[in-house]
């Protein structure tokens, strides 16, 4: 009779708590993507920079040798 009691508790409690373990869950999930196509943008926007710094530069006559050392580390 005890058993049976506390099998139904720990089913009433699990029952209540199930929406927000899958809400915690899907909320990991959602952050991991979210993480990855930050990361993506974020890597995609180093070369558009390093870009624009290139043009800057050329337009100005300023690229020299520590220029393409700073552009070839941006690339690696």
């Amino acid at each position: 009779m005890k058993e049976e009691i506390a099998l139904l508790v720990l089913g009433w409690l699990f029952g209540l708590l199930s929406p927000a373990i899958i809400n915690a869950i899907k909320d990991r999930r959602e952050i991991a993507k979210l993480k990855e196509a930050l990361m993506t943008e974020l890597d995609e926007l180093k070369y558009r920079l390093m870009l624009m710094v290139y043009h800057i530069e050329s337009k100005h006559g300023a690229i020299n040798h520590d220029f393409f050392k700073w552009a070839q580390n941006i690339l690696n």
